[in-house]
């Protein structure tokens, strides 16, 4: 918005345009298979036909809510180009709306300078160069030069906006206090019971694929992070200093998307260590109970999942949130174990 205001754009309903298509554009991967979205590697020539139609089609989606102002012609076009090699009409220049022109660096920049299931994010000055290197081919020069020029003004401001939202997260913690109590209880014992159910799947991990390392992400109440409650051994030191923020690396990804992404870089997560350990590829699944995500189980590995093996990963994060379910309960019913007994009878099975 502040670069559109920045490029004159001044008409009320055409910047409520901008607005909506920002948080719009993308509407069209409903029609585009996961297996395509979430792949870790380069598209074929026919996935990527597949992914080029999300435009056109999250324009007939839109078209069909009736908006009162032209968003829909900028999710049309926000990947034309430039030099009219875009789609899906190869509009050129000034025939693409502003709108679209804009959306497209904006959308460029934040998709290189975030991390994505094949890539690790990049730094501010890689990503200006990739969009630079693109100005007057696939980027408006007039709408790059004014990025450009706002863009150490708009990071200022990503980091004054955090200060609101430390805010919410505390009041959001505030009104935690007037939950239930059974509701509370679970979020205590939550943390051992997972921990408990990763160890039991790191065991059948471990006989049906040799090595691999698991480890089991919670996300942290209050906060947009993602905390370890359990890993294997080998991997435990080196995911103890992760900071994993939601939508980071692939179990900040998988939390943030709630996708399963199968086969994807293992250094997204591990960074250098990866290839210290020799895991070379990670799937990362998310865990639900009750609907809402209570874990990302990530298992590293040193060469490829097959099919039959990422489905394997999904039905034990699968039974992670079941037994975690039951646990909810059971514990609403006054009949779920305390947490010390859930340890001790832990222990008692990897001692047996």
């Amino acid at each position: 918005m502040v670069l559109a205001r920045a490029l004159g754009v001044r008409e009320p309903l055409e910047l409520k345009a901008v607005a909506a298509a920002a948080l719009l554009h993308d509407v069209g991967k409903l029609a585009v298979p996961d297996y395509v979205l979430n792949k870790p590697g380069r598209l074929s020539r026919t996935e990527f036909d597949r992914m080029k139609l999300h435009s056109a089609k999250g324009a007939e989606i839109l078209t069909a809510v009736g908006f009162p102002y032209p968003v829909v012609p900028i999710v049309r076009h926000h990947h034309e180009q430039w030099d009219g090699n875009g789609y899906p009409d190869r509009l050129i220049g000034e025939a693409i709306p502003l709108g679209a022109r804009i959306l497209s660096v904006v959308d460029c920049f934040d998709a290189l300078t975030s991390d994505r299931p094949y890539r690790r994010r990049m730094t501010d000055e890689d990503a200006v160069a990739i969009v630079h290197a693109r100005r007057g081919t696939m980027y408006d020069p007039r709408v790059v030069d004014a990025f450009m020029a706002l863009l150490p003004e708009l990071r200022t401001a990503d980091l004054r906006a955090e200060g609101p939202a430390v805010a919410a997260v505390e009041t959001a913690g505030e009104a935690t206090g007037s939950r239930e109590r059974g509701e509370i209880a679970f979020e205590a014992t939550r943390p051992l019971l997972v921990s408990h159910l990763a160890s039991e799947t790191a065991g059948r991990l471990a006989d049906a694929m040799p090595g691999s390392e698991v480890c089991l992400f919670s996300p942290d109440t209050g906060n947009d992070m993602l905390g370890v409650v359990y890993a294997t051994p080998a991997i435990a030191k080196v995911v103890s200093r992760l900071n994993i923020r939601t939508g980071d690396g692939l179990a900040g990804w998988v939390a943030a998307n709630r996708h399963t992404i199968a086969n994807s870089d293992a250094s997204l997560d591990l960074g250098d260590a990866a290839t210290t350990l020799g895991l070379s590829v990670c799937t990362a699944t998310p865990v639900f109970a009750f609907g809402a995500l209570v874990a990302v189980l990530c298992v590293y590995a040193p060469g490829k999942f097959t099919e039959d093996r990422v489905r394997t990963i999904g039905a034990l994060a699968q039974e992670i949130g079941l037994e975690l379910a039951r646990h909810e309960q059971r514990l609403s019913a006054g009949t779920a174990p305390a947490p010390s007994i859930l340890a001790v009878t832990h222990a008692e099975k990897r001692t047996a």
